[in-house]
């Protein structure tokens, strides 16, 4: 019984929160859409990163936005060097990576909501011969101004996401929603690596250090001080 009573109490929650947000992720999909110029496949992406050689060569970080990142950015700039690293950035993570100098080759941004832009607003500081590629689901909360960017469109594996990739021409890739970017980020790794480059995880703490529990700087910090 406490099984069942936890099971019905996601289940309601899940649905209150599809119902909370349907009518922005919509909105965000027709946006998506209509305003990504530059949209890729997973086999683009995978070859923009490898060319025609094997993920082996090159071992991939995931960077995500907790507060042990600090301690990891000369790691991750030593393994970045030479282009021997892909670095998988989730967005919340872009400034502190930014201030370090390291530009990722992949960002995340796996959330709906308006918060989401303060982090990519990051991007802006990058010459555009910089510019990495911006991984989304769908439904994902994406600023203008990424339009003319390589945009890797994924479907969270429902049935009327793929319908939608395949009516406007897009290639179906799909990950599970997760919860959280800093997962998304692991989920595609994961595909590009096939299981065979290494893999390094920097910054993923669940856990807050005493008040800061981001790496900093970190995107909301002028709206606190505001």
């Amino acid at each position: 019984m406490k099984a069942v009573t936890e099971f019905l109490k996601l289940h309601d929650a899940n649905k209150r929160t599809a119902e909370y947000f349907k009518a922005r992720w919509e909105k965000n999909i027709r946006r998506n859409l209509a305003q990504c110029r530059h949209i890729i496949t997973f086999d683009e992406l995978r070859e923009k990163l490898y060319g025609k050689t094997t993920p082996t060569k090159r071992p991939i970080v995931v960077a995500a936005a907790g507060p042990s990142l600090e301690n990891s950015t000369g790691e991750i700039q030593a393994a970045q060097k030479n282009k021997n690293a892909v670095v998988i950035a989730v967005s919340s993570a872009l400034y502190a990576l930014d201030t370090h100098g390291i530009t990722p080759d992949i960002v995340t941004a796996a959330d709906g909501g308006f918060w989401a832009l303060p982090h990519l607003f990051a991007l802006k500081r990058l010459s555009k011969a910089a510019l990495p590629v911006i991984a989304a689901p769908l439904n994902a909360r994406l600023p203008s101004f990424v339009k003319d960017m390589p945009v890797f469109l994924y479907s969270d594996g429902s049935p009327w996401q793929n319908e939608l990739l395949e009516k406007n021409g897009i290639a179906v890739f799909s990950f599970p929603q997760r919860g959280t970017v800093s997962a998304a980020a692991l989920d595609i790794a994961l595909a590009l690596s096939q299981g065979n480059a290494k893999l390094y995880i920097a910054g993923l703490d669940l856990r807050d250090i005493d008040i800061k529990n981001h790496a900093r700087p970190y995107s909301f910090e002028i709206l606190w001080r505001e």
